[in-house]
């Protein structure tokens, strides 16, 4: 398993522990705070019902005016019972209880699996002590904190899923460079180790000290091009970029320079970008096209940059692959994983498009497009 994938999963686990770990929290307290309300509720509702007995219990008639009132409730809904000092008087209830003088407020399960909230409150009469028992059922309490629950876990799973969908594109892409990176330097350096070793060994021609010398400087050129492409990296993640205006026939120069065989005509004046980034973007370019040999040219004009090399040549599913900017297999083309990716992303900050073509005798052409949005090219002031 690769170390991203490693981070990634760690990452996952993480979000997943904190995300339902809330929801787990937010469901309790909830379903805390809103029995305590239904709790309340009922308390008030028994208050009520002992408020009216109370009232009831004056007269010769008390027992039969209260049971008719606790009937009336009954149809209503309302599961009460009244005892007198432990004597029932009036008996509702959905289930047998035993009769107490505690007041109490207690939730409990039947055999059937209701849900039922029991509240007893008692008062001192003449006639003694008498005590109601109003039970409210929780079940539809019970069932719509069961479908909050649901619908909480539905929603999380939703933001579980676009969460680690995005962090798995973040992660690979910002894993990718750095595998990238470490894969393509090992080749120079084991080159480059190779050659010193064998100049340690002293007794070797000139001209093979001279070729050794020759190779290593190439190879450590290529490591700072490398160490080059990582900054320029780097300052596009910091947004580290300035917009100027370069004067496109110096920047040619600077990469006729380091390649004197490269052909540039331009009919632009100016270029608007980051020089660095250009810079980087045309000498990625070029490197890539000139593994193939034979001269290179850059052209330049309409909003467009044309680098084009007859040699070269690029199967269809190749052209597909450069072209959607995804990830060059190594066994088809060495070196340029990290090159093309980073072109696309210059490009791209550029308000630009970078499009590959090829035939079997047209060679290699590779466009820079750039929009007219005041970056870009630009024809003079």
């Amino acid at each position: 398993m690769k170390l991203w994938e490693k981070n990634y999963i760690l990452t996952m686990a993480l979000i997943l522990l904190v995300l339902y770990g809330s929801v787990f929290f937010v469901a309790q307290y909830s379903f805390k705070t809103n029995l305590k309300k239904v709790c309340e509720q009922g308390v008030r509702t028994g208050d009520s019902i002992l408020y009216s007995a109370q009232s009831l219990f004056n007269g010769e008639t008390q027992q039969i005016k209260l049971k008719l009132y606790c009937n009336a409730l009954q149809e209503q809904g309302a599961h009460i019972a009244v005892y007198q000092e432990n004597i029932v008087i009036a008996d509702y209830l959905p289930f047998a209880l035993s009769p107490s003088n505690k007041e109490e407020v207690r939730i409990m399960t039947t055999e059937t699996g209701k849900y039922l909230c029991v509240f007893r409150c008692a008062y001192s009469s003449d006639s003694g002590k008498v005590t109601v028992c109003y039970v409210d059922e929780l079940n539809g309490f019970y069932k719509s904190h069961q479908k909050q629950v649901y619908l909480l876990l539905i929603m999380s799973g939703a933001i579980a899923a676009f969460i680690g969908m995005i962090l798995y594109f973040a992660m690979k892409k910002l894993y990718y460079p750095i595998n990238n990176i470490a894969h393509e330097l090992r080749t120079p350096l084991t080159s480059i180790q190779g050659y010193a070793q064998y100049m340690l060994l002293g007794k070797i021609s000139d001209e093979d000290r001279q070729h050794a010398c020759t190779r290593i400087n190439e190879e450590t050129g290529y490591i700072n091009r490398m160490i080059e492409r990582l900054l320029v990296m780097e300052n596009m993640k910091n947004g580290k970029i300035e917009f100027k205006k370069i004067r496109l026939t110096d920047l040619l120069a600077e990469i006729k320079k380091q390649d004197p065989s490269i052909i540039t005509h331009s009919e632009m004046e100016y270029v608007i970008g980051d020089r660095t980034l250009l810079l980087c973007l045309l000498l990625n370019l070029l490197s890539n096209l000139r593994r193939a040999g034979g001269p290179v040219s850059i052209t330049a004009q309409s909003q467009e940059i044309c680098l084009h090399s007859q040699k070269d040549f690029l199967e269809e599913d190749m052209l597909r692959i450069l072209n959607s900017n995804r990830t060059v297999p190594k066994d088809k083309i060495k070196g340029k994983g990290l090159g093309v990716p980073l072109c696309h992303e210059i490009v791209k900050l550029h308000h630009g498009k970078l499009h590959y073509a090829s035939g079997e005798d047209a060679g290699v052409t590779v466009t820079v497009r750039f929009s007219d949005q005041g970056q870009g090219l630009s024809k003079g002031l």
